[in-house]
């Protein structure tokens, strides 16, 4: 029986060994080649969003988000929506390679004033060409050239 006992415990202390080197290759490729792709992403829809006045978003080994060298949430609101969303779009150009990225924004013109709101309807309408890009939103933007537009 104890033959039997350990024969189970050092098959399961096998796989779970197995488990955690994988786990750790997983990690380290997020750490050297996920988040800097994402970071590059984010920083470069950043910029265009904000037109410019902000310029970085990075990822620290921590998991902390610094925008221009500032932690997000020491940001005022607009600037950490606009950060929030260069995030986000980071994340999908970053994470889903090879495949069509999309981009789901539900009101995210909303928090921000007119400025800001036509910001970053404009560089949703610039990036589209990296995205397929379905936003909802209450404002009117049938302006926009490179859209297709469905009006509820």
């Amino acid at each position: 029986k104890s033959k039997q006992k350990y024969d189970v415990l050092h098959s399961q202390y096998v796989i779970v060994t197995g488990l955690l080197k994988d786990l750790d290759a997983i990690s380290s490729k997020i750490k050297n080649e996920t988040i800097p792709l994402i970071n590059h992403f984010a920083s470069k829809y950043l910029n265009l969003i904000s037109n410019g006045t902000m310029a970085t978003i990075e990822i620290t080994e921590d998991y902390d988000l610094i925008v221009d060298g500032t932690e997000i949430a020491l940001k005022s609101g607009g600037q950490t929506d606009l950060a929030s969303l260069a995030f986000r779009l980071s994340l999908s150009r970053s994470i889903i390679t090879g495949m069509l990225p999309v981009f789901i924004g539900d009101e995210v013109d909303s928090a921000g004033s007119k400025e800001v709101s036509d910001d970053i309807i404009l560089a949703l309408d610039t990036i589209n060409d990296d995205f397929q890009v379905i936003l909802v939103t209450h404002n009117n933007i049938e302006d926009l050239s490179n859209c297709n537009i469905i009006q509820l």
